[in-house]
């Protein structure tokens, strides 16, 4: 596709939807659990749904081969003896990510 503001440069079609992933890996030290998570693409409106624990960010923006730590907090006391387990969603993702 040739941009025509500037028609030197070429530019490539926007990547589909099935080319967006992201990499989710739960990880756990002194202070706790943590999501690490690595944007394959630039990925937006990402979103961790998790029942017992409580993410200290969500519905955010990952820049291409961006890496963030998201904290898990437990929501309730009793949870503290359970383990995270939930899924992480995109605007432009077509699966859901499992963790």
């Amino acid at each position: 596709m040739i941009d025509k503001h500037r028609p030197h440069i070429r530019s490539l079609p926007p990547t589909s939807a099935v080319d967006q992933t992201i990499g989710a890996v739960l990880g756990e030290d002194d202070a706790g659990f943590f999501l690490d998570l690595q944007a394959v693409t630039a990925t937006r409106f990402i979103e961790i749904a998790e029942n017992e624990f409580l993410p200290d960010d969500n519905y955010f923006h990952m820049a291409f081969a961006h890496r963030k730590i998201v904290r898990l907090a437990p929501l309730l006391h009793s949870a503290h003896h359970l383990r995270p387990s939930g899924k992480i969603s995109a605007l432009t993702l077509i699966n859901e990510v499992e963790y």
